[in-house]
């Protein structure tokens, strides 16, 4: 496929550097560089993890650059002068996708194309009359990002079953507040109480600490130390008994935040 460019691709990759640089001003040297190949263009592109590809109102593809295409096996501009419509026949919801920009809508996506994935933005181009006159679509890959959150969702999964069954009394609460996030059956065990009794309290409303000065000095040390290792506590369960304990704690990141996880024997 030839890299020669059209007018209309010139005119549409001097918008995309107006828009995507709003700083940078087209002054007579850029024009010529825009004028010959679009050499920075590409080259800018060429670096990105992006794909940037426009199609004219008839679903013909104008434009179509990016680093991002290689790691689908494309090289820039090659998919130029091809219809979507007939490439992607055999997809009716990137049909229905191409078909609603082409109304005039703006549209956003994830996209799974083998084992990678696409955030992609499809946004209608307009003429000087206000009608559609094509769209430009933007991709990311966000393969990375997706891959290391269903990994931390595995992670998170993992250890929760782990949480649950460990024959050590065990709870997670806020650093800051002492409210009660999960815990696990043998602390339920220890409290004598129900989770939906604990769980959203703090260990305050509950009578557990015996007083916020302890609880400090306790957190201090996980702070300067990274953990506290079996300090002698006297808690107090909602029954009222007194409970003479060994704490251990260390702080660690569950849900997307940092909380408390204590072990109480």
């Amino acid at each position: 496929m030839s890299h020669n460019q059209s007018p209309e691709h010139n005119r549409i990759t001097s918008r995309i550097i107006s828009e995507t640089f709003p700083e940078l001003h087209l002054g007579e040297h850029l024009q010529n560089i825009l004028d010959s190949e679009q050499q920075l263009l590409r080259k800018i592109l060429s670096i990105t993890p992006l794909i940037i590809w426009a199609v004219n109102r008839h679903g013909i593809v104008t434009l179509s650059e990016g680093g991002g295409l290689n790691r689908l096996g494309y090289l820039p501009g090659e998919w130029v002068g091809k219809s979507v419509f007939k490439e992607y026949a055999d997809d009716p919801e990137l049909i229905e996708i191409f078909k609603r920009t082409l109304n005039g809508e703006e549209l956003q996506r994830t996209r799974r194309v083998g084992k990678l994935v696409f955030d992609v933005d499809y946004n209608p181009l307009f003429d000087e009359q206000g009608q559609v006159d094509g769209f430009l679509s933007i991709a990311i890959d966000i393969t990375e990002k997706v891959t290391s959150q269903e990994e931390l969702r595995l992670s998170e999964e993992r250890f929760s079953k782990i949480f649950q069954v460990n024959p050590i009394a065990m709870c997670i609460t806020e650093i800051d507040t002492g409210v009660f996030i999960e815990v696990n059956e043998n602390f339920l065990t220890a409290l004598q109480c129900s989770r939906e009794y604990i769980l959203g309290k703090s260990a305050f409303d509950i009578g557990f600490w015996p007083s916020k000065e302890s609880r400090r000095e306790m957190l201090e040390k996980v702070q300067t130390e990274g953990t506290a290792r079996e300090l002698s506590f006297e808690f107090i369960i909602p029954n009222g008994t007194r409970l003479c304990t060994i704490l251990s704690a260390v702080q660690i990141y569950f849900r997307g935040e940092t909380f408390l996880l204590s072990c109480v024997k």
